[in-house]
């Protein structure tokens, strides 16, 4: 993955470094907090090598998500512009597998190809393997988190949406997906379980 060439305008102005994770609304908070020019999805160890004094001074924080549902959301995505192309070209489109059989067919090196699958924590990882944030916010409180984050940073800002659609967290996807495929997850995302405090 690339990022920026130079240290964002908007993390220097308030001394601060916002890493984008895909999935977890990062795009909606950054515009919210900075306004226009995302950096995008660019993982930590890229601001700290390219970035070293600023990255040192920087406050760090980030979004993340229950794994499971984070996936979820992505083959969701996925699987509707897939149909979409299909219609699109009028193109007839085989039967989709369903989550599980996607799950049970995916591998570690799927997962590096696919952004919005990759783990959440490589894009939190110093080059030493370590997550290194002062704030991890949480897609689950995402409301009560964002306001935490604007307020520390002295920013007016608000989340475009309302607090009901961000509190409401879409767990009919976990009675959707079978025991084999969650068991696959937490194999393939066993450092976000572990490390970003989903049990």
């Amino acid at each position: 993955m690339r990022g920026p060439q130079r240290f964002p305008d908007a993390f220097r102005a308030h001394r601060c470094l916002f890493v984008n994770v895909p999935g977890c609304e990062s795009e909606a908070v950054y515009t919210a907090l900075f306004g226009a020019n995302s950096p995008g999805p660019v993982p930590l160890r890229w601001y700290e090598e390219r970035f070293a004094p600023e990255f040192a001074t920087s406050f760090k924080f980030a979004f993340v998500r229950d794994p499971l549902e984070r996936a979820y959301v992505a083959w969701a995505r996925w699987r509707e512009a897939r149909l979409f192309q299909a219609a699109e070209s009028s193109a007839s489109l085989d039967e989709e597998e369903d989550f599980d059989a996607f799950v049970e067919g995916l591998a570690p090196p799927d997962l590096q190809d696919r952004l919005d699958f990759r783990p959440q924590t490589d894009f939190l990882e110093d080059s030493q393997g370590r997550v290194r944030l002062d704030f991890i916010g949480h897609y689950e409180s995402l409301m009560r988190d964002f306001q935490s984050m604007a307020d520390f940073l002295c920013l007016p800002a608000v989340l475009p949406w309302s607090a009901p659609a961000y509190e409401r967290t879409p767990r009919s996807s976990r009675y959707a997906v079978g025991p084999l495929a969650r068991k696959r997850l937490r194999q393939l995302y066993q450092r976000d379980y572990e490390v970003l405090g989903y049990a």
